[in-house]
C-alpha cells in the first residue's frame, strides 16, 4: 500500500524532514494492517525496521511481567515503538485491528543525518546548490551502503569528488589497478568485460549506480572495464576514503556455525570461487559462480533466497556480498571462507 509522504509530518522525529527527504522515506516505507494478538516484534529481537503507530493500541510485554500501553491518540503514538535494539520488550497488538508505518532503520537515519547536515550548512557546495537528487537518495537506500554508521555519511559525502567525464571514455580498465570507487550521478555508463578479443557487454548503470569497488576490497587488478556510454557526471571515492569509510561495512559477515544454521533455515551456499577451485571440491549443495562473473548473472539468482557466500580467503567474498547487495540480494559472507565452512558443515 502506498505511503503519503504528509503522514510522516505528523510523527517524530519525521516531521523535521524537509518534503523531499519525506517523500523518498515515504516511497520506501510501508503500512501494515494487523488484527488482535498479532505479534510486532519480541522482547531481546535484532531487527531492521523502525514502527510507528498510526491507528490502534498496542501492549508493551516484559520478561518480568510488567506491562505498558501505547495507543495513536496519545502523544506516545507519535513516537516510533520501541526502537532500541536489542528490542527491550515484546510488542503485541491489542486493539481489534491496528495499522502501523514501518521504515527501513538504517535508511531512515541516514536520511534524519543527512537532513541536519544540509540544515546546519555541513556539506559541500555541489549538496548546497543542487540538494539530495534522486542518484543520492537511490544510493543510500542501497543496501550495500546499509552498514555504513549514519555517523560517517558526513564524511562521505565531504571525500566525494565530482568528475566530468565525455561520451565513450572508458573510467576504469580490465586489468588496471583499482584506485577509486564510483557513483554514478549524470548519465550511463556500460560494463564490459575482453573476450578473445573483444569486447563483450555485461551490463548497463545509471544515476545511483556505483563501481569500482572489486579491485579496493581484493587488492586484484579492475576485472571490467566500464565507460560512458554518453557525457555523465560521476562522484569518486579515493582509494584511501573507501578503505576508511567503506570497507568496514561492506559486507555483512557471519561465523561458519552460524552459516550452518542459516543453511537449515534454507540459506544457499554459493561459491564464487574459480570454476577450477570448485571442481577439485566444494561443499554439498553449494552452487559456482565466479567472483569475476557475478555482475553478469545477477538474473540468475533468485531475490527471495538468503545466499552464504565463501571463496578461499575474505576479500572475494566481502567483494560479492557488496556487489549483491547493490542488487537488492539478501548475502552474508562467511568468515574463514571455504576450510572453515566445510568443517563446520561436518561436524
Amino acid at each position: 500500500m502506498a505511503v503519503d509522504a504528509a503522514l510522516l509530518s505528523t510523527l517524530y522525529p519525521l516531521e523535521k524532514l524537509a518534503p523531499d527527504r519525506r517523500e523518498a522515506l515515504a516511497q520506501e516505507a510501508r503500512l501494515l494492517e494487523l488484527t488482535q494478538e498479532t505479534m510486532i516484534f519480541r522482547e531481546g529481537e535484532l531487527d531492521s525496521t523502525t514502527y510507528w503507530l498510526l491507528q490502534g493500541e498496542v501492549d508493551g510485554r516484559y520478561e518480568n511481567g510488567r506491562e505498558k500501553r501505547i495507543s495513536s491518540a496519545s502523544l506516545q503514538g507519535r513516537y516510533a515503538i520501541g526502537d532500541l535494539q536489542p528490542r527491550r520488550f515484546s510488542a503485541v497488538v491489542v486493539s481489534p485491528t491496528a495499522q502501523l508505518l514501518a521504515c527501513d532503520r538504517r535508511f531512515t537515519e541516514k536520511l534524519i543525518a543527512l537532513d541536519e547536515l544540509i540544515r546546519n550548512g555541513k556539506v559541500p557546495l555541489w549538496l548546497k546548490q543542487g540538494g539530495p537528487a534522486p542518484w543520492l537518495m537511490r544510493m543510500l537506500k542501497n543496501r550495500a551502503f546499509n552498514r555504513l554508521p549514519s555517523t560517517h555519511l558526513e564524511r562521505l559525502i565531504t571525500a566525494l569528488e565530482e568528475v566530468r567525464i565525455p561520451a565513450g571514455t572508458a573510467v576504469v580498465r580490465e586489468g588496471e589497478s583499482g584506485d577509486a570507487f564510483y557513483v554514478i550521478r549524470e548519465g550511463v555508463a556500460t560494463v564490459s568485460k575482453e573476450e578473445e578479443g573483444r569486447e563483450l557487454p555485461l551490463a548497463q548503470l545509471r544515476a545511483g549506480d556505483s563501481f569500482g569497488e572489486d579491485a579496493l576490497l581484493t587488492g586484484a587488478p579492475r576485472n571490467a572495464t566500464v565507460s560512458m556510454r554518453d557525457a555523465g557526471l560521476l562522484m569518486r571515492l579515493p582509494k584511501g576514503s573507501f578503505d576508511k569509510l567503506l570497507r568496514s561495512a561492506a559486507a555483512e559477515w557471519v561465523t561458519p556455525d552460524k552459516a550452518v544454521a542459516m543453511l537449515k533455515q534454507g540459506a544457499v551456499l554459493l561459491d564464487v570461487r574459480s570454476q577450477e577451485d570448485f571442481a577439485k571440491g566444494s561443499i554439498a549443495g553449494a552452487r559456482n559462480l565466479p567472483a569475476e562473473f557475478l555482475r553478469a548473472n545477477l538474473d540468475r539468482l533468485p531475490r527471495d533466497r538468503r545466499y552464504l557466500v565463501f571463496c578461499n580467503g575474505a576479500d572475494r567474498s566481502g567483494s560479492a556480498v557488496f556487489q549483491l547487495a547493490k542488487h537488492g540480494i539478501d548475502a552474508h559472507a562467511v568468515f574463514g571462507g571455504y576450510a572453515a565452512l566445510l568443517t563446520a558443515t561436518q561436524r
